[in-house]
C-alpha cells in the first residue's frame, strides 16, 4: 500500500557546492514542459495513490517556480490525490523566494509544512556552499510564515563544513532555535561524488574538519537541541513533539512510496524502481507511456529495512522485522551482538537502537547488515 507520494522539482538557479541530488538550471519553457509532463505523470499513477497519506514536494527547488507553473503542480497533485485525508503536505523552499503571495498560494492547496534550506546563518559558509541567500533572507521569510499563521517549519542546516568552527555551529544552533521552527534538520556534510565541494577536496584545495572536530560537531548538536526543546527522533533530525516529519518515516521505516518526476525513486509491492534521470529522458518516457521510466533498482528490503530503522531514535522494530519478514533482526545478522558487547547498539525484546557511543560510529555498525 502506498502510503506517500514525492514530486521532484530539479530545478535551481544555481547548484550548490555540495548537493548531488537530480537538477538542473533551465528556461521558463523547460520548466513549464516539465510541469506538464508531471501531471501527465500524477495522472497515470492515479489508481496506486489511493491511500497516499503524506504529500513532498522537493528538489531542488520548486519555490522558484512562477506561480502559475507552481499552481499547475498543486492542481495536477489534487486531480491524483484525495488531499483532504493527507496526514502531512510539505513543500521545500528556498528563503529568498518566500513572500505573501507564495504562503497564501500553498496554503490555499493544502499544503500544512513548509521545508526551507537554510543550511548556515553565516555569510561565509553560505558562499562556500554556493548559496544565494542571506540570513537575513530567513528572518524574513521565517517572519512573512508567522504573520500569516503558518508555523509548521523545518529548518535544514548543514555543519562540519570546511574552514567551519564549533563556535560558529553553536551561533547556528542558537539562530535556528530563536527562530522557533517545528523541527530542525542539521546534517553532517557528507562530500558525494561529482559535486563541486567533491572536486575541491580531490583537488587538494579543500580542508575538512579532522574526525575529532567533526565528533565533537555531531555531539554539540546532540546536546544542544534537546536542551532547547527538540528531541532528537532520527540520527539527524529533530522535533517539537508530534512534529515529527510524518513522510520522511516512510523511507526510515521502509513503508511504500511513489515517486514522481526527473529521477525520483519509489519503493511498491516489494520493488524499489526509479525514473529517467536526465530531463530530455524523462520527457520522453512521459510522453511515450505515460510514467517516467520506473527502471528497476537492485533491493534487498528486510536489509534496508534495518539500515534505516537503525537511523531513528527508538531504533528497529524487532516485531515489525519479524511481521513483514519473518526472521529475528539479531539472529538474522548476529554481528550486532559483537556490536552491543562493544556499547554501540542497545538490544532489548523489542527494539535495537544505537547508544550515543554507537551514533558517533554509525557507519561501522550498519556493516553489521552486509
Amino acid at each position: 500500500m502506498i502510503q506517500g507520494l514525492y514530486v521532484h522539482i530539479p530545478f535551481c538557479r544555481s547548484i550548490c557546492t555540495y548537493c548531488d541530488f537530480p537538477k538542473t538550471v533551465a528556461s521558463a519553457s523547460a520548466r513549464a514542459d516539465y510541469v506538464r509532463a508531471i501531471a501527465t505523470e500524477l495522472s497515470a499513477s492515479r489508481s496506486d495513490l489511493a491511500d497516499v497519506e503524506t504529500v513532498y514536494i522537493g528538489g531542488g527547488t520548486p519555490s522558484m517556480l512562477a506561480p502559475d507553473d507552481l499552481e499547475a503542480v498543486l492542481l495536477a497533485v489534487e486531480a491524483a490525490v484525495d488531499v483532504g485525508r493527507l496526514k502531512e503536505y510539505t513543500i521545500e523552499a528556498n528563503p529568498g523566494d518566500v513572500d505573501r503571495d507564495f504562503v497564501r498560494l500553498i496554503r490555499a492547496h493544502g499544503i500544512d509544512r513548509v521545508s526551507l534550506g537554510v543550511q548556515s546563518g553565516h555569510s561565509r559558509l553560505l558562499a562556500l556552499m554556493g548559496r544565494t541567500h542571506t540570513k537575513a533572507d530567513v528572518e524574513r521569510a521565517v517572519a512573512t510564515f508567522h504573520e500569516q499563521r503558518f508555523y509548521n517549519l523545518n529548518l535544514d542546516f548543514i555543519h562540519s563544513l570546511p574552514t567551519e568552527t564549533v563556535a560558529e555551529l553553536e551561533e547556528d544552533l542558537d539562530f535556528a532555535c530563536r527562530l522557533q521552527p517545528t523541527h530542525l534538520s542539521f546534517y553532517t556534510l557528507i562530500l558525494e561524488p561529482k559535486t563541486i565541494l567533491w572536486y575541491e577536496k580531490k583537488e587538494g584545495r579543500l580542508v575538512l574538519p579532522d574526525e575529532e572536530t567533526e565528533a565533537r560537531m555531531f555531539e554539540t548538536v546532540l546536546r544542544v537541541l534537546p536542551e532547547r526543546g527538540y528531541r532528537r527522533y532520527e540520527v539527524s533530525n529533530f522535533a517539537i513533539g508530534g512534529f515529527e516529519s510524518r513522510h520522511n518515516l516512510l523511507y526510515w521505516n521502509a513503508r511504500e512510496y511513489l515517486g514522481v518526476g526527473m529521477a525520483a525513486h519509489s519503493q511498491a509491492s516489494g520493488r524499489r524502481f526509479h525514473n529517467a534521470p536526465t530531463y530530455a529522458k524523462y520527457l520522453a518516457a512521459v510522453r511515450s507511456t505515460g510514467f517516467g521510466g520506473r527502471i528497476e533498482d537492485p533491493c534487498d528490503l528486510l536489509q534496508e529495512a534495518c539500515v534505516m530503522g537503525l537511523r531513528k531514535a527508538s531504533g528497529i522494530d524487532r516485531g515489525d522485522i519479524w511481521r513483514r519478514f519473518q526472521t529475528d533482526v539479531v539472529r538474522r545478522y548476529p554481528r550486532l551482538l559483537q556490536n552491543e558487547t562493544e556499547g554501540l547498539v542497545a538490544i532489548d525484546d523489542r527494539s535495537v537502537r544505537l547508544t550515543d557511543r554507537g551514533l558517533i560510529v554509525m557507519n561501522y555498525v550498519e556493516r553489521s547488515f552486509v
